[in-house]
């Protein structure tokens, strides 16, 4: 994990890989404003590259060779859930998305590195992976499009995939796939919250201090004595920090936002909510954490969804927090939860925001 790349044969089974998802489907979600799209096509030696959303006749007059990629496919197609079960070792909030490749023979984006944590997992086809053997975050990249591509890609080792088999690349190492006739990917990502971020959260209202100024020549410069006290303030700051501060930020910052801006304000009692909430559900529907979100907890307290805080009051709390992030609540679970607890805000703005959902059984 983190350290070097790691060839994974058989991990799922060769036809359910096989027919997973086929080119059509892959094309016709390319189509949709929900999902990211790319195409990529050779223009004079170089990679072009198209964003979508596309129309059908891009693809009905669309020739050889290409490579088209489509970003956040587990959020349209459920069964690809599926595919992360084998890395639950790894933190959920670490998970970003699943992303969806398809190549005609001999086309790919190129050699290029990842700044996170990708599992390529091989689909329809054949495709043989080259890659380096360690980390280079300071590999030179140029920019075609949107692709940065290695300048000088050291590719010692290959691995042809088929299907089923997988591959885990960590971050800033190359790595190029060249399809061997049609082939599909899933890559499995996992991001990384930048710890800059982290920091600024931490910081908060946190000011620089500089009693010690004196006049100066220049007064654009920035001195090491400045770089220096500055260095000593923020280290003091995050330093202060105990571990359930620190926590909330970090809570915060590694499920970050994917753009949910609905504002919910809690005007009734918990026993009002719950009255209202069983009143809509029919008795087959169960409450299900949203495909796709970054989730995280911290000890008995502390929920974090989508970069928002939601405090958990108690042990009982926590108890119907757990099931409900775990396996989801049916109707008949929710009638046990007692009218009181401060759970019934925490589901209510959750269904509010989208990250609940209803599902009849």
């Amino acid at each position: 994990w983190q350290k070097k790349p790691l060839k994974i044969k058989g991990l799922f089974d060769p036809d359910y890989m096989t027919n997973l998802c086929t080119k059509e489907e892959l094309s016709g979600l390319a189509l949709a404003s929900e999902v990211s799209s790319r195409l990529v096509r050779q223009k004079g030696g170089s990679p072009f590259v198209t964003h979508g959303p596309f129309k059908e006749s891009d693809f009905t007059q669309l020739k050889a060779p290409f490579c088209l990629l489509v970003s956040g496919v587990d959020e349209v197609l459920e069964e690809l859930a599926t595919l992360k079960k084998p890395f639950d070792f790894i933190p959920h909030w670490r998970f970003d998305d699943v992303m969806v490749s398809y190549g005609t023979s001999g086309c790919g984006v190129g050699a290029h590195m990842d700044r996170y944590d990708v599992f390529l997992i091989q689909g329809m086809g054949k495709k043989e992976w080259r890659f380096g053997s360690k980390k280079d975050p300071s590999a030179k990249v140029t920019e075609e499009g949107d692709l940065s591509l290695l300048c000088e890609p050291l590719l010692q080792e290959s691995f042809i995939m088929e299907p089923g088999d997988c591959l885990y690349i960590p971050p800033f190492v190359g790595h190029e796939g060249i399809p061997m006739g049609e082939a599909m990917t899933f890559s499995v990502g996992f991001r990384a919250a930048p710890l800059a971020e982290m920091a600024v959260r931490s910081m908060g209202e946190t000011l620089y201090e500089d009693p010690f100024l004196k006049p100066r020549r220049d007064p654009f410069a920035i001195q090491d004595e400045d770089i220096e006290a500055a260095r000593r303030q923020m280290v003091a700051v995050l330093e202060s920090l105990s571990k359930e501060e620190l926590s909330y930020h970090m809570g915060l910052s590694v499920t970050g936002p994917l753009g949910f801006s609905s504002e919910y304000c809690q005007k009734e009692s918990f026993a009002a909510i719950k009255k209202r909430l069983l009143a809509s559900m029919a008795e087959g529907t169960r409450v299900l954490l949203a495909l796709s979100l970054r989730v995280a907890c911290y000890g008995e307290g502390s929920l974090f969804i989508e970069g928002e805080h939601f405090p958990i009051s108690s042990s009982q709390d926590k108890t119907w927090v757990d099931r409900l992030l775990a396996s989801g609540l049916s109707y008949r679970e929710l009638l046990e939860v007692k009218e009181d607890l401060p759970f019934w805000g925490i589901l209510d703005a959750g269904l509010f925001k989208g990250y609940f959902e209803l599902h009849s059984s």
